[in-house]
């Protein structure tokens, strides 16, 4: 029997990064996001999701599930890097 899932959760979160801050993440045309900061804010969003879903489920059965928690850092090993013109 295939498994499925009982429910589901979308969620958006949107950060935002000073200009100086920005500055310092261009070099040499690119942009270049630290693979730990990309997982210091995942780990923000999961949170968000899993305190999310427990208040958008309190009262109901579901309410006993939770996201599990994960070490969002082991998926994230490398920079995110893009081109940037300026």
């Amino acid at each position: 029997m295939k498994k499925k899932p009982f429910i589901t959760i979308q969620l958006n979160c949107n950060f935002e990064i000073g200009v100086e801050s920005f500055n310092d993440l261009v070099v040499d045309g690119k942009i270049i996001i630290p693979s730990w900061f990309i997982a210091h804010v995942a780990m923000i969003t999961v949170g968000s999701s899993r305190g999310i879903l427990h208040s958008k489920t309190e009262g109901t059965i579901f309410n006993k599930y939770s996201l599990p928690t994960r070490n969002v850092a082991e998926m994230i090993p490398v920079d995110a890097i893009f081109d940037y013109k300026y």
